[in-house]
């Protein structure tokens, strides 16, 4: 039953997601008719399923939300902010349930029990009678043909790939039906097999098609899967249905089987009874059937249009891993390759080394998510910060199919939501405010995503009021933090805002405070190995670009000799490699390097890393190119590329200013990797250089 719990949790979390997004589109569109009647399915759905697999919760309010968009369905009521509202707060207690395992703690349970009065007070309201919709196979005036049929797939069905399910979808789409379910041969739970089917039905049909077309449907199974007999509803007697009595397992009376007809004749929609041997105790029918083909449809339209095949997390995990040991591996049997000058080996090493980037690409690549994972949170987020804070706001998004390692998707919500946060509150002007500034009513907020080499980059847009770097700066005196007079560049003044405890706002709100959580943001990114930046215009709005790596876990970089030690450097940070003397540098006041008709910052890492020693004659320069801005390190030797697993720090070095993590080498050596990122940071001359 746990994994059957599980693999509902999941689909129900797929079905809600869809339906969160589909809710923030029909407030803006209230009578799109598809989105209502696709909420009112997935309702239908959840209900019919969840308390088979005891969320007895869900199938409750599901059952009033349904009610309530099939009086909408019908028009007998119309889409309002009230019903909007209602509909999220059961897609989060929903959320909460499938959380919890259906064990809300005692607020939830009365935030539950709230809804689900709101939901029957709005169901309760004086409503139109309700109109009896057209049935097309009522009084048609064409020949009705009513069928019966057994059909009692093989028990090793599965195992044949056709999914016994699907005959009932093609079964609608000619006609209408109602099954009873039966269970055939069930074993006992110990001895179960779950790979095998033990599931038969018996199915009343009537359609106009003939019974060829009917057969048609079980076209893929064996003859005796199904057996399909015609019968005349006008003339059921004992003589006219003794194929049903020898075919069926329940033996029904003319009149009953006349009664499902007429059943089938006079409501519209597909009946399924729960059959008596799965639940003794209860009489009333419930659609179970229904719902799981309704949820087996739904996971087959996601699968037919993303391609895609549900993997746990857990997995992927284990495959980075093994990956990550076998590129280490390579680097050790490459190492004693060259050590024992071993010559036949050299191609199938080449080789080896080829195959193991593929196979790190391809492992990287399924840990890789689109931004959009994140972008119903923020529409969500969006939507109901505005309607608190009474603002008109747009959210635009472009490029959101860009991917990123889950691993830095699951960490980017909480800087991304706390961005827009800002924008939101301290940001876009109110309705007023933007009207006597000649703007349009509605704020936008952006968020936008695009490649760059190794780097994604992402912004967050608004065109709001803007960041005065004049009050920033005046802050910034006042709070000791900068000297009266000083001369700074407009991003050094934007920088102050990622400092603890800074704000730009005049009065500071419950929602957020510009300034007032940023250092969180800022620490956030930069462990994702990542930089974070602020641009803005008063009066016209604030962009905040984010630039994180693709993936934390395996990188390209450059190996460098430092006196008697190794040093990595991110291969997509480097852009040219030159070999200079090494006493120009250090006799150079400045420590510049001209560098395409500009002097670039030099930082001597031998004086940094403390390494004894005598200078080399000679050294390398590795230019490296940050944002718009380039500087050199200047190190020994340059040794080539290397495929580094990316390991990290301890307790002792993780907050190290120079250092994002740790590689083995192949002779079981660490190589400690740079953050060319903090580097430059850390060397605020560097950042007033005209590059």
């Amino acid at each position: 039953m746990q994994e059957f719990q599980d693999r509902f949790t999941d689909e129900a979390r797929e079905l809600i997601a869809g339906i969160e997004s589909e809710v923030i589109g029909l407030e803006s569109n209230p009578n799109d008719k598809l989105i209502i009647d696709e909420i009112f399915r997935v309702m239908h759905t959840l209900k019919g399923t969840a308390s088979m697999f005891g969320f007895n919760s869900i199938e409750s309010i599901t059952h009033h939300l349904e009610s309530l968009y099939d009086s909408i369905r019908d028009d007998r009521m119309k889409i309002n902010a009230e019903i909007i509202n209602l509909t999220f707060a059961t897609i989060d207690i929903i959320k909460k349930i499938l959380d919890t395992k259906d064990n809300l703690n005692k607020n939830d349970q009365k935030h539950f029990d709230g809804i689900v009065q709101d939901l029957n007070k709005i169901t309760g309201l004086p409503q139109e009678p309700h109109k009896e919709p057209p049935n097309p196979l009522k009084d048609s005036g064409e020949k009705m043909r009513a069928y019966y049929i057994l059909y009692k797939p093989d028990e090793n069905i599965l195992f044949r790939g056709v999914k016994p399910f699907g005959v009932f979808y093609e079964l609608s789409d000619i006609g209408r039906y109602k099954a009873i379910p039966f269970l055939d041969k069930m074993p006992i739970l110990e001895i179960i097999d779950l790979d095998k089917f033990y599931l038969y039905w018996d199915i009343f049909f009537i359609s106009k098609a003939p019974p060829e077309e009917v057969r048609d449907v079980f076209m893929f199974f064996e003859s005796n899967e199904a057996y399909v007999v015609e019968l005349d509803y006008n003339k059921l007697d004992k003589e006219s249905i003794k194929d049903y009595t020898r075919l069926s397992a329940r033996k029904l009376p003319p009149e009953k089987i006349r009664d499902i007809f007429a059943s089938l004749l006079t409501h519209e929609g597909i009946e399924i009874e729960r059959p008596e041997l799965v639940v003794p105790k209860k009489e009333e029918d419930v659609e179970v059937e229904t719902a799981l083909s309704d949820i087996e449809h739904r996971t087959r339209e996601i699968s037919q249009k993303s391609s895609t095949m549900r993997v746990s997390s857990e997995k992927l995990d284990h495959l980075i891993t093994n990956v990550s040991e076998f590129v280490t591996l390579y680097s050790q049997i490459a190492l004693m390759v060259d050590i024992s000058g071993y010559d036949e080996l050299t191609k199938p090493i080449q080789s080896l080394g080829k195959l193991s980037k593929k196979l790190r690409d391809n492992a990287l690549d399924l840990r890789l998510l689109p931004l959009d994972e994140l972008t119903l949170k923020l529409r969500r987020l969006i939507r109901d910060l505005a309607q608190k804070l009474n603002k008109e706001v747009s959210f635009i998004t472009e490029g959101t199919d860009t991917e990123l390692d889950k691993t830095i998707i699951s960490h980017l919500e909480e800087p991304l939501m706390h961005i827009i946060r800002n924008s939101l509150d301290h940001g876009i002007e109110d309705r007023e405010t933007r009207l006597k500034m000649h703007k349009s009513p509605t704020g936008i907020i952006r968020l936008t995503s695009f490649y760059s080499g190794a780097y994604v980059f992402i912004q967050v847009q608004d065109d709001g009021a803007g960041i005065d770097p004049d009050v920033i700066l005046k802050k910034a005196v006042e709070k000791g933090l900068a000297p009266q007079d000083v001369s700074l560049s407009k991003r050094e003044i934007y920088d102050f805002v990622f400092l603890p405890g800074f704000s730009t706002a005049q009065q500071v709100s419950k929602v957020s405070g510009r300034g007032v959580g940023m250092d969180v943001v800022k620490q956030k990114i930069n462990e994702l190995r990542g930089e974070i930046e602020i641009d803005s215009e008063v009066n016209l709005g604030t962009s905040v670009t984010i630039k994180l790596p693709l993936t934390l876990s395996i990188i390209d970089t450059l190996k460098v000799m430092l006196g008697d030690s190794l040093y990595l450097v991110p291969l997509s940070a480097v852009e040219i490699c030159l070999r200079v003397n090494y006493r120009e540098i250090l006799d150079n006041p400045k420590k510049q390097f001209e560098f395409e008709e500009k002097f670039l910052p030099v930082i001597i890492l031998r004086d940094e890393f403390s390494i004894n020693g005598q200078y080399p004659e000679y050294g390398r320069i590795v230019i490296i190119k940050q944002y718009e801005k380039k500087y050199g390190l200047l190190v020994d030797q340059v040794l080539g590329e290397h495929q580094a697993v990316v390991k990290p720090l301890g307790d002792l070095h993780k907050k190290h200013d120079f250092f994002t993590g740790v590689s083995i080498m192949g002779d079981g050596s660490l190589a400690l990797i740079l953050d060319t990122g903090k580097m430059l940071m850390m060397k605020k001359e560097m950042q007033n250089v005209n590059l």
